[in-house]
């Protein structure tokens, strides 16, 4: 029995340690409101609190706009024992309102997908309700699970507040406090959704083993929780700042430059000599007069000294250093060309004149302002490549600009002023027009159907004619024999119809339920509400089978989305390999394309694809689908074509799918999941 419990502790100590380590990380990753707690927005934080004074004393996230305190609890069902853990939680919630009320705190209860679906479904919802004003105003009666559950947390409110304050509860500080409850299911254990989306955070930001430096955080929170300390901002930073090495949203920050600064006194040329084969001319020239005014031309490849005398230009640098490791790194095969240096006669540092000086702070700013967009000047594409180069364009009748270019890219008359330099991108190098921007943005929200393998070798349902344009008020309720619900969703989403359509699909729906229960094989929903199917599937797959008692017609909420919408892209993002030549997706010896959900293995897949069967790729880039709209028009072009789409797919060397997902029409599935 101790051994029983201190696990349970142990565990529970270890689930609130990870959700710090996770708003650590979000924190010191530049992401914005954290997925799962979207009170707390992470950019913003100042400070997180361990184990503290405050009556809800796990964790407490603080901004300047807001104040956030978690109670952790991995684990957890609704009870109206006084004596039980539930209660414990609504005394602190209790308390907290008690001793310390401010109107715009949140009270976060975080459990994992452990705890009760009472806790993560019907609180959840019934929190979120109160805070909408929808109780009471929506027309839907509430279920027998959830009147359950607002019964038990109602009377747990009032008897611990009349308990604490000597006095009888309020009707409007029920609703009060019920109101700053937020319910939050955070999947952050080993192998959870929450932490892969942890690892490829940090794999990004970090030259460290991503496992490392996530182990690292959560020692952090456990060492900080047990002195129970606070940790700022600046001291987050101070401590771990150091291994996360491209943090801050600033392109300024990856820039390699000579002299650690601009120069933008001088142009430095490599050109083809005048008249003369096997000669380069290696010239420094003073870029501009002492008003200010451009002393030299640049147009259609040349330098123009006059309209009668140009030099072809091969590239074109800020720095007399930048020109020369070009000339030994890039142009190797110089032994038959003959070298001509042609440096300025002066001593004069033509840098630190007054209107260069200027022009260099002109062209830090305009590189500030681009923040972390770092798209391609010339091709458009994100740059995700180390020695990128820092350009200046400055050419006639070309727009002045400042910014980043793919190394294929550069153009001879581009001003390289410095370049990017990253420990991640040179050991990622097939990604290095992949936009990890908006991979992060998208990907924590995002991919709900493979949150949960199938099998290890799984179908996934697609519907060519889905229809995300509705925007009906009412959705279909479904009550299992446990007394809770579920909604008939679709990707993942509540289905919102209008009344008419509710109500048929629901006389469907609960035609389809006799007949299941005729065939001895009742339809249901797993217990954790992440399955759907038949009462034999839902065994097969691991679930324990609640099954499905009658449907019913009801108004559409806000809070019927937040709680049983799982994500905003069921499938999306995806990564797919293009040609780098012509640009169109790759497919394996013209029968199947395959898409990724973790661009970072891409050389694993390539190499498994290459040695099945001697399956051979063209010189390619990763590119992104970045929503299920797109997801949509990607398999209807490439099924049409009768090639096949198939998602992290590896096969034997028999050429036999030894795992993935295979993408086919819903309507061949019998049964079968959420599309």
């Amino acid at each position: 029995m101790g051994n029983s419990g201190g696990a349970a502790t142990n565990s529970g100590i270890d689930f609130q340690q990870r959700i710090a380590a996770y708003i650590m990380t979000c924190h010191l990753c530049s992401i914005g409101v954290i997925s799962g707690i979207d009170s707390i927005d992470a950019s913003k934080l100042k400070e997180l609190r361990f184990e503290t004074n405050d009556e809800i004393d796990d964790l407490v996230a603080l901004g300047n706009d807001f104040r956030v305190l978690i109670q952790a609890k991995r684990s957890l069902s609704i009870s109206d024992a006084v004596d039980s853990e539930f209660s414990s939680v609504i005394a602190q919630f209790v308390r907290q309102y008690l001793s310390d009320n401010r109107q715009h705190d949140a009270y976060v209860l975080a459990v994992s997908p452990k705890a009760s679906s009472r806790v993560r479904r019907e609180l959840r919802k019934l929190t979120e309700s109160v805070r909408l004003n929808e109780i009471g105003a929506s027309g839907n009666p509430h279920t027998e699970a959830e009147s359950e559950v607002l019964e038990k947390t109602q009377g747990l409110i009032r008897e611990h507040f009349e308990k604490q304050s000597r006095r009888a509860i309020r009707p409007y500080e029920v609703t009060s406090i019920l109101s700053r409850i937020h319910v939050a299911v955070l999947d952050i254990e080993t192998g959870g959704a929450l932490e892969s989306a942890a690892m490829m955070l940090l794999n990004v930001k970090t030259q460290l083993d991503p496992k490392t430096l996530w182990g690292a955080l959560i020692s952090l929170a456990l060492s900080l929780a047990k002195d129970r300390l606070s940790i700022s901002d600046e001291s987050l930073r101070e401590r771990m700042g150091k291994f996360i090495t491209e943090s801050s949203q600033d392109t300024r920050d990856f820039l390699t430059i000579g002299g650690g600064r601009f120069a933008s006194g001088r142009e430095v040329i490599i050109a083809d000599y005048p008249e003369e084969n096997n000669k380069i001319i290696v010239a420094e020239l003073i870029r501009f007069d002492p008003d200010g005014k451009k002393r030299l031309k640049f147009s259609d490849g040349k330098l123009y000294f006059s309209d009668d005398y140009q030099w072809n230009v091969l590239r074109r640098f800020s720095t007399t250093t930048g020109a020369q490791n070009y000339l030994i790194n890039e142009m190797k095969d110089l032994r038959d060309t003959e070298i001509i240096l042609a440096p300025i006669n002066s001593d004069e540092d033509y840098d630190e004149l007054p209107y260069a000086q200027a022009h260099s702070e002109y062209c830090e700013a305009q590189l500030r302002s681009l923040g972390s967009s770092m798209y391609c000047l010339h091709c458009s594409e994100a740059v995700s490549e180390d020695l990128a180069p820092v350009i200046e364009i400055d050419e006639v009748g070309e727009t002045a600009r400042v910014g980043v270019v793919h190394r294929d890219c550069v153009r001879p008359l581009d001003r390289t002023m410095g370049h990017i330099q990253s420990t991640f991108f040179r050991k990622y190098q097939r990604l290095k027009t992949f936009d990890y921007a908006t991979w992060l943005r998208t990907v924590q929200r995002g991919q709900g159907a493979f949150a949960r393998p199938i099998n290890k070798i799984g179908f996934l349902g697609w519907k060519s004619e889905y229809d995300d344009f509705s925007k009906g008020t009412w959705c279909i309720r479904v009550t299992l024999e446990d007394g809770s619900a579920q909604y008939i969703t679709e990707r993942a989403r509540v289905l919102r119809v209008s009344k008419s359509e509710a109500e048929r699909l629901s006389a469907d729906f609960n035609n389809a339920i006799e007949k299941a229960k005729e065939d001895t094989n009742p339809l249901c929903y797993s217990d954790s509400g992440d399955m759907y199917g038949a009462y034999s599937t839902i065994l097969e797959e691991g679930g324990n089978p609640v099954q499905c008692v009658y449907s019913t017609a009801v108004k559409f909420t806000q809070s019927i989305d937040a709680a049983y919408s799982l994500c905003d892209s069921f499938y999306a993002p995806l990564a797919y390999l293009s040609d780098s030549d012509t640009g169109k997706p790759v497919t394996l010896n013209g029968e199947v394309v395959p898409l990724l959900t973790n661009p970072l293995l891409v050389e694993e897949y390539v190499t498994n694809w290459q040695k099945a069967g001697g399956m051979e790729l063209p010189d390619y880039a990763v590119s992104i689908i970045e929503t299920d709209d797109r997801f949509d028009r990607f398999v209807r072009l490439f099924m049409g074509r009768g090639i096949a789409v198939a998602v992290d797919p590896k096969w034997t060397l028999r050429r036999d799918l030894a795992s993935g997902f295979v993408v086919q029409h819903f309507e061949s599935f019998v049964g079968g999941s959420d599309a």
